[in-house]
């Protein structure tokens, strides 16, 4: 039985982890501190397995990111790293040539793939098929609530993740680069000849008196000009 299940870069950032027994807060925190400390100290050429406390590590790094399984030691440590293999292969094929940035940003993802494909520390389902079908599904569901929340403006993406590009999510959603644009004139739709603008939404230039597209109704006098301020700029 897998205990838990660490993703962390080489600069010991965590990125994703899931545990399956029951742990305190502040026994996690001390062994993720130590185990990142162990494999990270370990060189490229040095076996990928390891014993630590009671238990056997599996590690295996791609690119910039390390993945890291505690089994037990009854437990194969060769069937742990195709596990982890076969892991890095849903990610790579839900996101489309994975990477760090798309674990950071889509982390939800991660875990769901994950759930999919181990329960309680043990192999749920190892086709890929299977595994990405159900999460095509879930990411379809999403966007039909999202579309009955937010109204039929939003258009359904593609197949093959989030927005339509295997899951690959444009990064610049979450950090806020889209243009902010002005807000829709509440008068636009009406018609001016039978709704008139009201006078004081009338645009007018500064220091001279309001204009008026339709005239006041009878008995009331007409608005004082307006008075120049010095210094303002319209």
């Amino acid at each position: 039985m897998m205990r838990f299940m660490l993703l962390f870069s080489r600069q010991g950032k965590l990125r994703l982890q899931k545990w399956y027994l029951a742990t305190s807060d502040k026994e996690r925190k001390k062994m993720v501190r130590e185990l990142m400390q162990v494999v990270l100290a370990r060189k490229p050429k040095m076996c990928s397995f390891l014993e630590w406390r009671d238990l056997k590590v599996v590690y295996k790094r791609y690119a910039s990111l390390y993945f890291c399984c505690a089994i037990e030691g009854q437990d194969n440590e060769l069937i742990t790293l195709e596990l982890i293999h076969r892991y890095v292969e849903l990610l790579d094929k839900y996101f489309g040539s994975v990477c760090e940035l798309d674990i950071i940003f889509n982390f939800e993802k991660a875990y769901f793939i994950l759930d999919e494909f181990l329960m309680g520390g043990d192999v749920q389902d190892t086709s890929k098929k299977s595994v990405l079908k159900a999460i095509e599904q879930a990411d379809l569901l999403q966007e039909v609530r999202a579309r009955d929340r937010d109204g039929p403006g939003i258009a359904p993406s593609a197949s093959g993740g989030p927005c339509g590009t295997g899951g690959r999510q444009d990064k610049r959603q979450h950090l806020g680069l889209f243009p902010l644009t002005s807000p829709p004139d509440p008068f636009s739709w009406r018609d001016p000849a039978a709704f008139p603008r009201p006078p004081h939404l009338l645009r007018r230039s500064c220091g001279s008196s309001p204009t008026y597209k339709h005239s006041l109704p009878p008995g009331l006098p007409p608005p004082p000009p307006s008075v120049p301020t010095e210094g303002f700029r319209g």
